[in-house]
């Protein structure tokens, strides 16, 4: 029995039998049934048949689901309606990413109309009795323009952050990108939980228009006075990390992590101002570790490496994880990437004189992933920390290691002369 039934029986009906997805009414009776077990490609199905639009009711999580088809199966009124009117279904917004981010589904429940084909007719967000739901429902089915019916519900709550963000969206899906841009940036300066969701929109309209890239730059750009004199506050300061990372604005970052480094030789600057600076190029540290491997700022790495071992235990933990899996591809890449950001750390230890880690790192590696490979990543490494001893004797280690085939071992660290016998 289905758990639409279950759920009937336990009101005190009778048990409903479903129409098929597809062609005319497979029921034997005529009792309201309301939401129907389909999945969204099959409702879009059905509804082309039965020419008529699909409601979709999001809800988010399983028991918030249940809750909700429990609520609305209770009202027989609701049901008929629904049977009557559209093609009614329920999805699970954390079950249904994709579809969630394509419908731009962002808090739940929201019970949205589209047509046969899928475009948008209307939504309704937020929970309504069966009176409610049925009134508006019928004003969404009876055409019209929906962003006049938005613009009658935000009267006296044109600041509310959902429905801004609802009027947005209209604004750009008809093309109006200018006035979209401006009521997303709005929404995304008020902050609150429709900041993150107005900065996606952003982003996905600075794909298409060059004026939205430029604008979120901005943002970032106005924010950093404030950074750089570290007087910002924490949500100040993630805010801007969180712009810098997401538009993967990592020079701007490195200027700011440098400029932040001018107060540790001001003696006239209190010590709570540089601890807070200091704290600041802490945490923007992490997100900048490729430059500061490009740039060989072997001083600011180190400072990223507090247990080598623990790191690398870490990645192989991963690597583990992806070759259970069986992904041959998946599982050679990985373990390159394990080598490589493995050798990197051993090259920043050898670079900062931490050579008591870097040697026992060096033997971790070369334990696990006893190649030809391991060897010339920790030489190389090596060479560009100009520890030329390191290297030489990683050289001499890997052409005698027995493990690996005497053809092969011979070419092992090929910029290194052979010692005379």
């Amino acid at each position: 029995m289905s758990f639409l039934s279950s759920v009937l029986l336990a009101l005190g009906a009778l048990p409903a039998v479903f129409p098929a997805p597809v062609g005319g009414d497979a029921r034997t009776d005529k009792r309201p049934v309301g939401l129907r077990p389909l999945d969204f490609p099959a409702a879009l199905s059905t509804a082309r048949v039965e020419k008529r639009c699909v409601l979709a009711l999001f809800c988010d999580g399983e028991a918030s689901c249940r809750t909700l088809s429990e609520d609305m199966l209770k009202e027989v009124k609701l049901r008929a309606w629904l049977d009557e009117k559209v093609v009614a279904i329920q999805v699970d917004k954390g079950a249904q990413l994709e579809l969630s981010a394509k419908y731009r589904i962002r808090s739940t429940p929201t019970y949205l109309f589209v047509d046969a084909k899928g475009t948008e007719l209307d939504r309704i967000v937020g929970a309504r009795d069966s009176k409610a739901l049925r009134a508006e429902g019928e004003e969404i089915l009876k055409g019209g323009d929906p962003l006049e019916r938005l613009q009658k519900r935000r009267k006296g709550r044109e600041s509310d952050p959902e429905m801004r963000l609802r009027y947005a969206d209209i604004l750009c899906d008809r093309g109006e990108l200018d006035a979209a841009l401006v009521e997303y940036l709005a929404v995304h300066a008020q902050g609150g939980p429709m900041a993150g969701p107005a900065f996606e929109e952003l982003l996905r309209l600075g794909r298409i228009y060059p004026k939205a890239s430029e604008a979120i730059a901005g943002i970032a750009a106005a924010m950093e006075p404030r950074i750089q004199s570290a007087d910002a506050s924490d949500a100040e300061f993630e805010r801007w990390f969180g712009l810098c990372r997401q538009l993967k604005l990592e020079l701007r970052m490195l200027a700011l992590h440098d400029a932040l480094a001018r107060f540790d030789g001001q003696a006239e600057v209190d010590a709570a101002h540089k601890e807070r600076a200091a704290a600041l190029r802490k945490r923007i540290a992490p997100a900048l570790r490729d430059l500061f491997y490009t740039d060989q700022r072997y001083a600011d790495l180190g400072g990223l490496i507090e247990d080598a071992l623990a790191d690398f235990g870490a990645r192989k933990a991963r690597h583990a994880e992806l070759a259970t899996a069986g992904d041959a591809s998946a599982t050679k890449t990985s373990l390159r990437l394990l080598r490589e950001d493995t050798a990197r750390d051993y090259e920043t230890l050898a670079a900062v004189k931490r050579l008591g880690e870097a040697t026992l790192l060096a033997d971790a590696l070369i334990s696990f992933d006893t190649t030809v490979a391991t060897y010339d990543a920790l030489i190389e490494g090596a060479q560009r920390a100009n520890a030329g001893s390191e290297a030489k004797m990683l050289a001499s280690r890997g052409r005698s290691d027995a493990r690996i085939d005497p053809k092969l071992r011979i070419a092992i660290g090929p910029t290194i002369p052979h010692q005379a016998k």
